[in-house]
């Protein structure tokens, strides 16, 4: 199976985007920032099965604090401000006055919008204690969304340098993957980019997310 041309072209803009916003921070975050944004809790799953290099997973049914921009201009920039409107919520700028425990991972999906254009919606997951009613945000542009079990591919790497070619790496490798193993109920047209540690820590094991179709 392969990727038809627009989504591979809307796939390669995200990897740009994505690495530009790891590297927008610096090189070494201060102790306080790591222990900050270090993440504290992980979104409920199991894994189902796996390939060689990749996991088939599922997760729960749950509630995520997210935002979106849309447009392939100014990628860097809108990155950035999906990241700090939600880091907002997480500092008490939210219903309760409160601050939340970082959960991870925050993950960057990308979809081809009905115009052609390109819509990108980053997520945190909201902390288990705030779960059955989670604090409304009071930032502009932020939500919270119930979504639905999703089942991912995903695969994870390693970003030492944060730049276009690992994630164009990843991404390929994980397609590659999962079409030698015969995989089919995959869709390849959009994606996500998930993160579990601070963006300006040296190393981050990251990874590559398709969403499986039921």
């Amino acid at each position: 199976m392969k990727m038809r041309g627009a989504g591979v072209l809307a796939a390669a803009v995200l990897v740009v985007a994505w690495a530009e916003v790891c590297t927008a921070y610096p090189r070494d975050m201060t102790e306080k920032g790591q222990e900050q944004f270090a993440v504290k809790e992980m979104a409920p799953h199991k894994v189902v099965s796996a390939g060689v290099d990749y996991e088939v997973r599922e997760y729960e049914a749950a509630a995520w604090a997210c935002t979106e921009q849309e447009g392939s201009t100014q990628m860097k920039e809108k990155l950035m401000k999906m990241f700090v409107a939600l880091a907002q919520y997480l500092q008490g700028e939210n219903s309760l006055g409160v601050d939340l425990k970082m959960a991870g991972p925050v993950t960057t999906y990308k979809e081809k919008s009905q115009e052609g254009g390109l819509r990108m919606q980053m997520c945190f997951y909201v902390p288990s204690e705030h779960q059955a009613n989670p604090p409304e945000p009071t930032v502009e542009g932020v939500t919270v969304i119930r979504k639905g079990k999703m089942k991912v591919a995903a695969r994870a790497f390693v970003a030492v340098e944060k730049s276009m070619e690992e994630w164009e790496a990843g991404k390929l490798a994980l397609q590659k993957a999962l079409t030698d193993d015969g995989v089919k109920n995959i869709n390849f047209d959009n994606y996500y980019g998930a993160m579990y540690k601070p963006p300006g820590m040296k190393e981050r094991v990251t990874e590559v997310w398709y969403e499986m179709k039921e």
